[in-house]
Parts: structure tokens; C-alpha cells; sequence
């Protein structure tokens, strides 16, 4: 079967399954019917490019989101899902299937039940759903407990139609596939890593994953002795909020598409439309394929023609972009929709990133005004799915700054680098060790540089990581917090973890001078995907 029963392969995760069985009992008076697990994921290398359209080099975590599941005897007109959380600061909920209303936790849980659904294409489903989740993934940590979430609430939902109609679980790719569309129901335009990560990982290897043409995924072996520590910097991440600059980056890429197309094209040849790229062009993976270029030719092109448009000039987009305006440093929005001969509002539906707060709201509406005038579920879905991506960018202003050449060569030598660790790991050479570690101390300089998606924290514990005996050290997962991985020798493990413990945590813990307390940092091994 393409999912294999996962459970029963952990002691830790059996006692963990009766713990939140008695939690489900106790609510309910009724044991559930079924378990489902999604583990985290930490990124070793390949950070903000999956939704560029290049690949991306994860692994599971051991750490997880479990959930049991029950249905109701009962038939409902209005089916709904019941949630509860072992965790206390995770309050109980419930709401209708096929609804996501804000960001709180159990709306990733919504995220996945309505993407299961649509994809299945069901308008109703016969019983309410009954869950109850504990998961010991860092929350806001960079280490994608949010998707584990959605990737549980899936398969259960599966599971549950399974029951009921005796329809096979589609694949992990096909699962893998919907689950990354179903998060941006929540408003993060992430590209897949987390969900494919999640589904896809096997136990013992790493994860090569590519997204052009199509989702596909290869185990990559560690080379002998590589051992990845996680440490968490304690700043929080939360990619999914309002004010996040995670989509602000999508969109600046998205604007370095746009731009770098119509300098190679003046005239609008091979774009869609009247010289405007469709969303599937908006990548620059289909730029390099469109254009004939790899990644060290594109980063050459743009650092040597780009220059900064500063505020006040005059740009005069009827002579078409000049080749000085491959990609600006520095542009505006409002210069840069003179760039695109458009105004703002042009701007924003060119890019097509959207707001969280606007598009819950208006998503929102759109579902109840459709469903109050009898539009079948499965059709209100994608109409709402459809007029959301039109709300276009809200936030972005007049006087908003954006620097598409930095976030473009971050993405392409980023690109670069997820190649070359893959590579390298094939090879079993004998310096493995040392070149992954200086490919992962070049990613997080970008990232924390052209990408800037760091923070001080971040950046603080990668120094003393690096200081503590790490071969490389970087952030992983979406940045502005979360957590660092690094790259320890396997038998300096120990010194490596009391060094950084001594060195950040002390600091950055508010605790008793003397008290003993367990730092958040942990080693990592290759862990398993989700399952039943």
C-alpha cells in the first residue's frame, strides 16, 4: 500500500497514541476509530525557492502531529469537525466542513479537510468528524508544524471517506500535491516543501525534491558521519500573520519575472496575453527554461545590467524597459509600475500575491453569499478560490520598497547550491563533510543578505554555532525566526550541544542563574513520512 501502516514503529509514539486516546475518550465517551501522523520537516539546504519553481533538499524530523479520529453514527445536513488539542494553549473548536475562518491552529486543520474534500469532489460528506490532536513539533520554530497539521487533517479526512465509500487513499504525490494548494487557503503562497516533505520522506534519507514539470521526490544518503543539530533561536515565525513579509518576498520575485521577461522580450514575445506572463510563468525555473540560461548565467545578466531606479526619477515605460532595467536594486512600487507602463492596482494583480486579512474576509463572504444562492460546495470552492487570487496584493503601496535583483540572486545561487549538496552526497567523498558545511554557511549569508530573512537572533546562533566545532550552520524554514540547523561532526555532538547551550540559551532564557533547564536543540536524523 502506498501508506503503510506507520504507527506501531515507535514505542514513544504508541504511548503517545494512548495518551490522546484517553483525551478523546474523555471528551466524547467513545474511542476513535483511527490514527494519522505527519512529522515536521527541517530544510539542510534550499530555502525561498520551491515557489520559484527549483528544488529543495529536506528531511523528516521524528517530532510529529498525531491525531485520532472518529465519526459520528449520525446524519448531518450540516456536517462539522470537532477538534481538541493536548495542549492547553490550543483551545477546542469546531466548524463546518469546508470552512477556514482566520489563522488560528485549528484552521490548518480546516485547510486540509477542505482541500481533501474539493479534491475529492464530494458536496457533502454523511457524519460530522471528531479530532484530537498532540503533536511535540517547536510551534512558529521554522520547522513546518503548521503543515504536519495539514497533511494529518488530510489523511484523516481520506481515511474517513475511505471508510465510508471504500475508496482507495490517493498517493503520497498526489496527497502531497493538494496539500500545498489546500495551505494557501490559509494565505501563505508557499511552494510545496513542507507537505512533500511530510508525505514523501522515508526513514534513513534525505529528500531531493523537485516541483518542474511535475512533483517528484528522490531519497538522497547522508555521507557517513553527518549529523544535523536544530536549534531553536526562541524568535518566533509566523509566516501565515499579517505583516509577514513571506508573501511580500513571493511578490518581489514574482516582479523580478515580470521584469527580467520583458527585458529579454521588449516586444512581449513568448508572455501571454498582451505582453503580460500568466501565474505559471511567474517563476524563475521557467524563466532559465523559457530563455535557454541556467542559473550562473542569469545571476551574471542581471548583477551586470541591473541599476537602481531611485525615487523621483522619471521613467518613461513607453520606449519599452532598457536593458539597464534588466532589474533594479531599488524600486518603489510606484516606479515600478511606470516600469510595466501600469498603475498600482495593475501592479498588484501582476503579481497576484494576497493578503491574509483581506482575503479571509472576502474568501469569506464569497463562500456564504454562494452557498445562500445554492451553489453546490465543490463549485464554491473554486469560485472562491478563483476570485481571492484576484484580490490582488492590498498590501503594497506607493512608497512599499522592493529589490527584486537581491531576492532573484538569492533565489538562483540558492538554486545553485541545492544541486551542488545533492551532488556531493552521491559522491561519498571524503571533504563531503566540509564542502556541505561551507554550502550551508553561503546559504544563510544570502538568505540573510539579498534574501533578508533572518534576524538578530538568528544570525547570533548560527555565529556560535559555527564558533561550537558546526561545519556549516544556516537558518531553515522561512526565516524571521525559527530555527537554525547545523552540521556537526558525529563526535562532537555533546561539546557541540553543551557549547551552544551555554553560549545562546543562557543568554536568551529567562531562568534562575543556577537553574538547570533543558536548552531547545536536539539532534536530527532522517525520519519517516506520514502515515496511519
Amino acid at each position: 500500500a502506498d501508506f503503510a501502516p506507520s504507527i506501531s514503529v515507535s514505542v514513544d509514539l504508541q504511548r503517545r497514541c494512548r495518551q490522546v486516546s484517553e483525551m478523546y475518550f474523555g471528551n466524547w465517551k467513545s474511542y476513535p476509530q483511527f490514527f494519522c501522523r505527519a512529522p515536521g520537516r527541517v530544510n539542510l539546504i534550499g530555502e525561498h525557492v520551491d515557489y520559484m519553481g527549483f528544488s529543495v533538499l529536506p528531511m523528516a524530523l521524528a517530532n510529529d502531529v498525531i491525531v485520532a479520529v472518529g465519526l459520528d453514527d449520525v446524519q448531518s445536513q450540516q456536517p462539522s469537525v470537532a477538534v481538541i488539542n493536548l495542549e492547553p494553549r490550543y483551545p477546542s473548536a469546531e466548524f463546518r466542513i469546508g470552512e477556514v475562518s482566520g489563522t488560528n491552529w485549528h484552521d490548518y486543520v480546516a485547510c486540509g479537510v477542505k482541500g481533501a474534500m474539493e479534491d475529492l469532489h464530494l458536496t457533502s460528506f454523511p457524519t460530522n468528524m471528531r479530532m484530537a490532536f498532540s503533536g511535540n513539533i517547536p510551534c512558529a520554530a521554522g520547522l513546518s508544524s503548521s503543515s504536519a497539521l495539514v497533511c494529518a487533517a488530510a489523511l484523516a479526512f481520506y481515511k474517513a471517506h475511505e471508510i465510508h465509500s471504500g475508496t482507495s487513499v490517493p498517493s503520497r504525490l498526489h496527497v502531497a500535491s493538494m496539500c500545498c494548494k489546500a495551505e494557501r487557503y490559509i494565505g501563505t503562497m508557499g511552494g510545496g516543501m513542507d507537505q512533500a516533505a511530510s508525505l514523501l520522506s522515508q526513514s534513513g534519507s534525505a529528500l531531493h525534491i523537485e516541483f518542474t514539470p511535475t512533483l517528484a521526490a528522490e531519497l538522497v544518503p547522508l555521507p557517513p558521519g553527518a549529523v544535523f543539530v536544530v536549534a531553536n533561536s526562541l524568535a518566533d515565525s509566523f509566516k501565515a500573520e499579517c505583516g509577514n513579509p513571506f508573501n511580500h518576498r513571493v511578490a518581489e520575485c514574482r516582479l523580478a519575472c515580470i521584469l527580467i521577461r520583458r527585458a529579454l522580450h521588449p516586444s512581449g514575445s513568448g508572455l501571454s496575453g498582451a505582453g503580460s506572463p500568466c501565474r505559471s510563468e511567474l517563476t524563475l525555473a521557467a524563466v532559465l527554461s523559457d530563455f535557454g540560461l541556467n542559473e550562473s548565467q542569469l545571476v551574471a545578466k542581471i548583477g551586470k545590467e541591473a541599476e537602481t531606479v531611485g525615487a523621483g526619477d522619471d521613467v518613461d515605460s513607453s520606449e519599452g524597459p532598457s536593458r539597464s532595467e534588466l532589474l533594479p536594486s531599488l524600486v518603489t512600487g510606484e516606479e515600478a509600475a511606470k516600469l510595466l507602463g501600469t498603475d498600482l492596482a495593475g501592479l498588484r494583480d501582476m503579481v497576484g500575491v494576497v493578503s491574509l486579512a483581506t482575503t479571509m474576509t472576502t474568501a469569506g463572504v464569497y463562500y456564504r453569499v454562494l452557498r445562500h444562492v445554492f451553489v453546490p460546495v465543490h463549485y464554491s470552492y473554486r469560485i472562491v478560490a478563483f476570485l481571492s487570487c484576484q484580490i490582488g496584493w492590498p498590501n503594497l503601496q506607493s512608497s512599499t520598497e522592493l529589490r527584486p535583483l537581491a531576492r532573484a540572486r538569492h533565489v538562483l545561487t540558492e538554486a545553485e547550491r541545492v544541486s551542488r549538496f545533492r551532488e556531493i552526497c552521491n559522491l561519498h567523498d571524503d571533504k563531503a563533510l566540509v564542502e556541505l558545511g561551507r554550502l550551508m554557511d553561503e546559504s544563510h549569508a544570502s538568505c540573510s543578505g539579498d534574501y533578508d530573512c533572518s534576524c538578530p537572533e538568528l544570525d547570533d546562533l548560527v555565529s556560535i554555532c559555527r564558533k561550537a566545532g558546526a561545519l556549516g550552520a544556516r537558518l531553515t524554514g522561512a526565516g524571521w525566526g525559527g530555527c537554525a540547523v547545523a552540521l556537526v561532526p558525529e563526535l562532537l555532538i555533546d561539546r557541540f550541544i553543551e557549547d551552544v547551550s551555554a553560549g545562546y540559551y543562557r543568554r536568551h532564557v529567562s531562568h534562575g542563574e543556577d537553574a538547570a533547564y533543558p536548552a531547545p536543540i536536539f539532534v536530527s536524523r532522517p525520519a519517516a513520512g506520514a502515515g496511519y
